[in-house]
């Protein structure tokens, strides 16, 4: 998909092997950013900022480690690492501050998804593996109809997994997604019976 000038098939394939480490810290930059918001709402901003820079200068040795043990794709997932380790300290100094009594739940939820997500990744991988057999990978038409294909799988299995394993947030947010693109649900929702 991205092959085009100067990004050729060596940029793309040092993409690829860097993006997976980058993408073990994903949900950590968000949680990151809605903790923080927690300080914001009681007017303290410095905290937050402070405490995520010194959260990156204290990880710099591990990220310099990783580098020379495993180049370009350490330094991502010496990031990662940081920005978990971050979210994780950041949120623990948020509920001891707010008395937060339902940081349990949010831990159950947390490793309740962990499972789910490994199954998940290793159904759309067995999927995408499939896909590159019948498709042409090379092409920019091919690539396209596999991340399609390999996308509406996802969007197929999450609200499966969400009933299966009764975790009603992937049922509201699919919920308020069909309310806003679907004609017949936007009029139930304004006209609720």
């Amino acid at each position: 998909l991205f092959q085009r000038g100067a990004f050729d098939i060596q940029a793309t394939q040092l993409t690829a092997g860097i993006l997976p480490f980058f993408m073990a810290g994903a949900f950590a930059f968000s949680a990151q950013t809605i903790v923080s918001r927690g300080y914001y709402a009681l007017q303290n901003t410095l905290f937050p900022a402070i405490f995520s820079t010194i959260c990156v200068l204290a990880s710099l040795p591990m990220i310099y480690g990783l580098m020379k043990l495993m180049g370009i794709k350490g330094v991502a997932l010496g990031l990662s690492l940081s920005v978990i380790l971050s979210s994780l300290l950041l949120f623990e100094c948020w509920n001891r501050k707010a008395r937060n009594m339902q940081k349990k739940e949010v831990y159950y939820f947390f490793f309740k998804l962990i499972p789910i997500s490994l199954v998940l990744g290793g159904i759309l991988q067995v999927i995408l593996v499939g896909l590159r057999q019948i498709f042409d990978a090379g092409t920019l038409g091919g690539n396209l109809i596999i991340c399609i294909i390999t996308g509406l799988a996802f969007s197929v299995l999450l609200p499966l997994f969400g009933v299966l394993l009764r975790i009603t947030e992937i049922s509201i947010l699919y919920d308020k997604i069909f309310r806003r693109i679907l004609p017949w649900q936007k009029e139930k929702a304004e006209n609720p019976k």
